[in-house]
């Protein structure tokens, strides 16, 4: 073996060897701090409390599914000191699922998250009751896959300052007021449809407020008549704009 062939093969070991050693640490770390997959509560489980404690997109990488079954309280809350993440393409790329679809609480969830951008994958609030409030306050994200809601979830401050958010896609219906959509000025005339035919049929005396430029960003692609039409499908809803 030539002297050049040696030291590729050296170069070649201590590759292996240092990439072994990473994914020792990396595993260590994520199956203790996931219990080996079986973590169910994940209150404040990923805040940042402090400029000290921050996750980004090269520290932030799962190894098991993320399965909320008691409290997802602040879970991703104060994600505000760190580079933007997408979230939503970090489980995606790790092939782990964020399942929120028995957690108790979902207050909180991702506020003040102005490092969270991109689309999020499915968030079910069906057994948190009503301790929905300010999930996704501040959050830069574009897109929701789709909210699942109940009759319990209440909306207040749920999408404050989520100026990028564009696609939302509601399951269920609204029956409680505080929704309120006015910072998220890029809605799609398919998402403001979508929240409109989400709206209860028999709710009264509630309000929902749409950006200022809802109506005119509906009818450019229905039309005017259309708008009228959806609008006087729930006349028993004060629809406001701001």
């Amino acid at each position: 073996m030539s002297i050049s062939e040696k030291i590729k093969t050296i170069v070649q070991n201590e590759k292996r060897v240092y990439d072994a050693g990473k994914k020792a640490q990396y595993d260590a770390f994520w199956d203790s701090y996931q219990l080996g997959g079986a973590r169910t509560d994940y209150a404040n489980a990923f805040a940042c409390p402090n400029d000290q404690m921050t996750w980004t997109a090269e520290n932030f990488k799962p190894k098991y599914d993320i399965i909320i079954e008691k409290s997802g309280l602040q879970c991703f809350y104060l994600w505000e000191h760190t580079d933007p993440i997408d979230l939503g393409g970090i489980l995606a790329s790790q092939g782990v699922r964020l399942d929120t679809s028995k957690a108790t609480s979902l207050h909180n969830f991702m506020k003040y998250g102005y490092g969270i951008c991109g689309r999020l994958p499915i968030i079910d609030c069906s057994f948190a009751g009503a301790n929905t409030t300010a999930m996704f306050y501040g959050c830069k994200i574009s897109g929701i896959e789709k909210l699942v809601v109940t009759e319990k979830t209440v909306f207040t401050d749920m999408f404050t300052y989520c100026y990028n958010l564009c696609d939302l896609v509601i399951e269920g219906k609204i029956c409680t007021g505080g929704l309120n959509l006015k910072h998220s000025t890029k809605l799609s005339a398919d998402s403001i449809k979508n929240v409109v035919e989400a709206l209860s049929d028999t709710a009264t005396g509630l309000s929902v407020t749409l950006p200022m430029a809802a109506q005119a960003t509906f009818a450019a692609k229905y039309g005017q008549s259309a708008w009228n039409s959806l609008i006087d499908t729930k006349r028993n809803w004060t629809i406001a704009f701001a």
